[in-house]
C-alpha cells in the first residue's frame, strides 16, 4: 500500500513534462493513465502483475522485466491505461536497479554485501549508517514507513490526484482486475491521516535527492531510453 501515492507522484510527474496538447493531458485519458499506473500492486502476489523473471526469485530486491510487458501487449499501447501499467513497470524498475542501492547495503552474517534473500540478516542504511536486521528494515519504522510518513506532504505539494473515475474499461491486461481500483482507493484514505510535518522526519529515504531523482526519470526522454 505504501507505495501507491510515490507511483502517483512519478505519473503526476511525468504527465506535466508533457505538451499540454498531448493526447494524455486530455482529461479521460490523463484519469485512465493514473488508474493504470496504480494497477500492478492492486494484486497480493505481485510476481505477474510485475513481469518478473524466475531468474529474481532468490534476490531480496525483484524488479519488472519491460520486455516481456511489451511481448505480451504491444499491440494495447495505444491505450491510456496500459500506458499507465507500463509506466508503473518503469519507475519500479528504474527504482529498483539504479536508486535502492542508494539507500541500502545488505550484508550476510559475515558483513559480506549479498542480495540473495536466504543469505541476508544486515541493512545498512546508507543515510545514517545504521545497521539493523532486514526484517526490520522492510516494515512501518522504516521503509514502508517513511512512505506512510510522505505520503500527505506528497499529495499537498504536489496537488495529487487521489479521486478518480474508476470506471475504467479493461482492454486486455490478464494480471489485475481493473474493478478492484474502487477499493484500493478507499483503502488509500486512512494512510492520508498522517500529518504533512511527519515528512520531515524518514528513517531511510532524502526526501529532496528521492524526488529529485522520481523527476529525473519522469520524462518521455528517459522512459524511450529503457522501453526501446
Amino acid at each position: 500500500m505504501p507505495g501507491y501515492i510515490i507511483h502517483l507522484t512519478a505519473a503526476n510527474f511525468f504527465l506535466n513534462s508533457l505538451p499540454y496538447s498531448h493526447p494524455l493531458n486530455q482529461p479521460k485519458a490523463k484519469n485512465a493513465f493514473l488508474v493504470g499506473n496504480l494497477l500492478p500492486d492492486t494484486v497480493k502476489d505481485k510476481f505477474h502483475s510485475h513481469f518478473r523473471s524466475p531468474d529474481t526469485l532468490q534476490e531480496i530486491v525483484q524488479y519488472p522485466i519491460l520486455q516481456k510487458f511489451l511481448d505480451k501487449y504491444q499491440g494495447l499501447l495505444s491505450d491510456p491505461s496500459v500506458q499507465g501499467y507500463l509506466f508503473h513497470l518503469y519507475t519500479d524498475y528504474r527504482f529498483f536497479t539504479e536508486y535502492m542501492p542508494r539507500i541500502v547495503r545488505y550484508t550476510d552474517s559475515s558483513g559480506r554485501e549479498t542480495t540473495k534473500k536466504d543469505d541476508i540478516v544486515w541493512a545498512e542504511i546508507q543515510k545514517t549508517k545504521k545497521k539493523i536486521k532486514v526484517t526490520d528494515f522492510f516494515s512501518e519504522d522504516y521503509y514502508y514507513g517513511d512512505y506512510t510518513r510522505m505520503n500527505t506532504w506528497l499529495v499537498v505539494n504536489y496537488r495529487l490526484p487521489v479521486q478518480l473515475d474508476t470506471n475504467v474499461q479493461n482492454p486486455g491486461i490478464e494480471e489485475v482486475c481493473y474493478s478492484d481500483i474502487s477499493e484500493i482507493l478507499e483503502e488509500l484514505k486512512p494512510y492520508l491521516l498522517m500529518p504533512p510535518e511527519a515528512a520531515d522526519h524518514l528513517a531511510v529515504f532524502n526526501r529532496k535527492e528521492l524526488l529529485d531523482y522520481i523527476h529525473f526519470i519522469a520524462n518521455p526522454k528517459e522512459l524511450k531510453k529503457v522501453i526501446d
